[in-house]
């Protein structure tokens, strides 16, 4: 299996398995499941 650094490593691992996609987009509603595709979006 994949190794991780720390719990947030894990938690974002597992929000794309899970299909969550908390980090939203204010002005065009699209979301993400990682952060860091949300910063290159905008």
């Amino acid at each position: 299996g994949k190794g991780f650094d720390g719990n947030f490593d894990l938690t974002q691992h597992q929000l794309v398995h899970l299909g969550e996609k908390p980090d939203l987009c204010a002005p065009c509603g699209k979301s993400w499941s990682q952060d860091s595709a949300l910063t290159q979006h905008q």
